[in-house]
């Protein structure tokens, strides 16, 4: 618990007059008030995090995260623990879906090893291992208390090295077998909902596999003693983590607090990082200030998550790739907006009245 309180006293409040200074350039702008939306929200939200109205989220980075779960022999998903490798390998040369996508938007890809089950020595793959690969869930603790904390401090001091290296924008992202499972057992466990509300179909389940996929869920999130009331205190939070969830989430909550702590944003994927944003608030309340929402995903919980961290995506596109693509796909919105927002027509320079916000009179 030392540990938690440590880091929460270390996350400042946003700045308030930054984020008023933003709104009032935004309006300044000669186009319609909030003519684009949730854009302009988080221009303003960023404003309020950087602590200064002149925002900049280059240079940027993605921390993908890759480990192995030992709920997948309770046969959750078609593929097996050597897909997480492969894929890992992938990223690491720069090959996979998500680092040919960064590459677009100017995004520094880094994947890390916080689990993965097979030995890997790969030139750009970061080895942070805290173990090889969880347990079964129903059979033990996914992880010890102590190796679940480890993998937070790992995700805190990956945030702390990029606020060293100037990063301004941080993304969340995953690799892992069977990891919409623990995610959506950690998601469960949280916030007291029926495997129903939480689980689908992951990367692809056939309807006896999805009801074998709920029912592990019920098992798990009974088992340990989760789902008749939400989890609010930040050892219980620990405790639903390191019972049910995997290190790739560990470490992701921890790029969430890290973020927090040095005023990064950091933005959320798909489920399994929503899912570790959500416990990341539960471990140190007030990270949520500091997370940025990319997408609604296809996961059933994810709309339930962000709105419970009143968060808002920007991305409708029915995205279930992971990796943190969604995460990626949102850095080239925001440049666009932050064009618009640096720019300078103003309504002074054409000679024309500003709109007038009606509702603040």
């Amino acid at each position: 618990m030392e540990q938690l309180t440590i880091w929460k006293n270390e996350i400042c409040q946003p700045d308030a007059a930054a984020a008023a200074a933003a709104g009032e350039r935004w309006d300044s702008i000669a186009k319609p008030l909030d003519g684009l939306g949730e854009l302009e929200r988080i221009i303003v939200k960023i404003a309020a995090m950087q602590g200064t109205p002149d925002v900049e989220i280059s240079p940027s980075a993605l921390y993908i995260f890759c480990a192995d779960n030992g709920i997948i022999r309770e046969g959750v998903s078609q593929s097996d623990a050597s897909v997480t490798a492969a894929v890992a390998r992938s990223m690491a040369k720069g090959r996979s879906a998500v680092c040919l996508m960064a590459k677009t938007a100017g995004v520094e890809v880094c994947p890390v090893d916080i689990g993965i089950l097979e030995e890997i020595s790969e030139p750009g793959l970061r080895n942070c291992r805290v173990r090889r690969g969880t347990e079964d869930f129903l059979e033990a603790p996914a992880m010890s208390r102590e190796e679940a904390l480890e993998a937070v401090r790992c995700g805190v001091r990956l945030a702390g090295e990029a606020y060293d290296r100037g990063i301004r924008l941080l993304m969340a992202g995953e690799m892992g077998i069977g990891n919409t499972t623990t995610s959506a057992a950690l998601a469960a466990a949280l916030q007291a909902l029926s495997p129903d509300d939480v689980c689908g179909r992951g990367a692809g389940l056939c309807d006896e596999s999805l009801k074998r996929k709920r029912e592990v869920i019920r098992r798990g999130t009974e088992r340990w003693g989760f789902g008749r009331s939400p989890v609010k205190e930040p050892e219980e939070a620990l405790r639903a983590l390191a019972c049910l969830g995997g290190l790739d989430i560990a470490g992701i909550c921890g790029l969430f607090i890290g973020g927090a702590i040095h005023r990064i944003p950091v933005v959320i994927d798909g489920l399994i990082c929503a899912a570790a944003a959500l416990a990341a608030e539960r471990l140190v309340p007030g990270t949520k200030a500091y997370m940025l929402a990319s997408h609604a995903g296809r996961g059933r919980a994810v709309p339930l998550i962000l709105e419970e961290l009143g968060l808002t995506p920007v991305i409708h596109a029915d995205l279930a790739l992971g990796e943190g693509t969604g995460a990626v796909l949102l850095k080239p919105l925001l440049d666009m907006a932050l064009a618009v927002y640096r720019g300078e027509t103003r309504f002074s320079e054409l000679s024309m009245e500003p709109y007038r916000r009606y509702d603040k009179i």
